[in-house]
């Protein structure tokens, strides 16, 4: 358990579950656990560079982001 903030930096983190909808996968609720975010909802950036910062990419994150209850911030020139 992390006595600070933490930050895990990761490429990728989404999966499609059984409705064909991204969600988040293990590694990145692993991040949140070790973090020691409890209480508080966890906050995530996502950098959208290497998906050329296309903005239905950045919404299926933010979706993701609302679904495991996440605060969502993307990264933007």
């Amino acid at each position: 358990m992390a006595e600070g903030p933490t930050i895990l930096a990761t490429s990728g983190g989404l999966r499609a579950n059984s409705r064909g909808r991204a969600e988040f996968h293990r590694l990145v609720e692993y991040g949140v656990e070790v973090s020691g975010a409890h209480g508080r909802s966890p906050k995530i950036a996502t950098l959208g560079t290497a998906s050329g910062d296309q903005r239905a990419h950045t919404a299926i994150w933010g979706q993701a982001a609302a679904t495991a209850g996440f605060e969502h911030t993307p990264v933007e020139d």
